[in-house]
């Protein structure tokens, strides 16, 4: 019987992930930061993969993928997602950004029009963007954090839950820090080698609201069969 902490709470539905993290508030605005291959879309997909399974409505949006083929990623990560697709409960937009040629004009009009759709879906519960990068690199400030204030109202008085993927590299430092206050849940990824294994670390640096201590670090290989595997050797930071 689900209480109501947990009606409160999206777990991601991984045993080892779930105990070390306690699942994330919801609703809430995190931001999942890390360079290219750290895992990032795993997360994204572990945790869109647990709010289907809560019963949450779930919109995707990806300028990484086709529809077909983060479907196809997700199954092959063991995440089922298909009937959800089909129940109409999971829906994945596609926002190709590559290839185009950016200034802050063209920034702006694309975080624009994103923002207006979000304002304006009134049926999604949890909102994944997998990634903005590309749109912010060339974004000005203002409109970017324009942007991230807007989603933390929607927040805050519709109680719609966002998870936003981003490079370090797309905005600049002073604007890293001001985003990372407006947002509840902060994490990072960063790939480490040890030896001859090469494997990722999640830190959660921040996460409003949660069950569990911040500074929990998580060491974790993807497992083609399986999806995150977490390490023995995660811990938490001193």
């Amino acid at each position: 019987m689900m209480t109501v902490e947990d009606e409160r709470v999206i777990k991601t539905l991984n045993d080892e992930l779930d105990r070390k993290i306690g699942g994330f508030p919801s609703p809430s605005l995190n931001i999942v930061e890390g360079p290219n291959g750290s895992g990032k879309s795993t997360i994204l997909q572990q945790i869109a993969w647990g709010a289907l399974n809560r019963g949450l409505r779930v919109r995707y949006l990806t300028t990484e993928n086709t529809v077909k083929s983060l479907l196809s990623q997700m199954e092959s990560l063991s995440f089922m997602v298909t009937p959800f697709f089909t129940k109409g409960t999971f829906r994945i937009m596609e926002l190709h950004t590559r290839g185009i040629v950016w200034d802050q004009n063209v920034a702006k009009y694309y975080l624009n029009v994103l923002l207006d759709f979000i304002k304006r879906d009134k049926w999604s519960q949890a909102f994944i963007i997998d990634s903005l990068s590309y749109i912010l690199i060339k974004a000005k400030d203002d409109d970017v954090l324009d942007f991230f204030s807007t989603c933390r109202n929607l927040t805050d008085i519709v109680g719609k839950t966002f998870f936003i993927a981003l490079h370090p590299y797309a905005v600049s430092q002073e604007m890293l820090i001001r985003i990372r206050s407006i947002c509840d849940g902060h994490l990072m990824l960063s790939i480490r080698e040890m030896r001859d294994r090469t494997f990722r670390i999640l830190e959660v640096l921040k996460l409003r609201g949660a069950n569990k201590a911040t500074g929990i670090i998580v060491s974790f290989e993807v497992d083609p069969a399986f999806g995150i595997k977490v390490l023995p050797f995660s811990q938490a930071k001193a």
